[in-house]
């Protein structure tokens, strides 16, 4: 990161993805560590699962962050026993408040983006990807690179569906659709919508029957309660003024999520039926 940051001093923002999240206990990487590499820039970085990322110090006060922020809809924000925020953000509840202050990428950095990744699918053999989580500024880069030609490969547009606005965002999601279909190009579709029905296993918001073995989480994140609303978040107080749950292992403990349990009994159904 500081060799990054030092060789491009024009970026106002330092960003980047992919860090493995199980390379720190709990997931949980600290602000302070970014800190010595990048002291006076704020630095944003998304984990391997797309559904944390890891800040600066400097991203979270221009983000609001501090110890009084009350946790997010559809998100958690982990802190440490005085109550301020460690440094990592999980769903898009909290990454959204520092999504909120971050420039817009340009459309040229899009563009080579776009391109770079067809062609990295293209030289092993794959011809067609869906991207699962696209939004307006996203559809206007695909809408340009079909306008030129530049799609190396065939896309399909999963449209996020946000439980929180998805209501008022559905008739822009249709003229999106429309929008892409209008463009008529063979390596562009936009026939799906990308609902998200919890987090993830890897930093435990994972919906689960069976609260998580580490004594961190309950039972994870539902993301849509009734009605299509957004569902009631479960931790809606600062973990340091929670009571303490029960130790992991003085209880059980969830192994499986939700999906693979319900496989798992439907498979045993039909075993004892033959």
């Amino acid at each position: 990161m500081r060799r990054y940051a030092d060789a491009h001093p024009e970026l106002e923002w330092i960003t980047g993805a992919s860090y493995d999240g199980s390379l720190a206990e709990g997931g949980l990487f600290d602000a302070r560590l970014l800190d010595r590499a990048v002291p006076d820039r704020p630095v944003v970085l998304r984990a391997w699962d797309y559904h944390t990322v890891w800040v600066n110090s400097r991203a979270l006060e221009l983000a609001g962050i501090h110890a009084d922020t009350p946790e997010p809809e559809l998100g958690e924000i982990p802190r440490r026993p005085d109550g301020t925020p460690i440094g990592t953000l999980r769903e898009w509840g909290a990454v959204d408040l520092v999504a909120a202050v971050m420039p817009s990428r340009s459309a040229e950095v899009g563009l080579r983006a776009l391109h770079r990744a067809g062609r990295y699918y293209l030289e092993r053999g794959v011809t067609w990807v869906q991207d699962a989580w696209v939004e307006p500024a996203e559809l206007d880069v695909y809408l340009a690179a079909a306008a030129h030609g530049a799609l190396p490969i065939r896309f399909n547009l999963a449209l996020y569906a946000d439980p929180r606005r998805f209501a008022a965002e559905l008739p822009d999601m249709i003229a999106a659709r429309d929008r892409v279909r209008a463009a008529a190009s063979p390596r562009l579709t936009a026939d799906t919508v990308k609902f998200f029905a919890d987090g993830v296993v890897e930093n435990e918001t994972g919906a689960l029957l069976e609260p998580y073995c580490t004594g961190l989480h309950d039972h994870g994140m539902e993301v849509w309660g009734p009605n299509g609303s957004p569902k009631p978040s479960a931790r809606s107080t600062p973990p340091a003024s929670r009571s303490t749950s029960t130790p992991s292992a003085m209880r059980p403990c969830a192994r499986r999520s939700t999906r693979s349990r319900a496989r798992s009994q439907r498979t045993g159904r039909a075993t004892a039926a033959r």
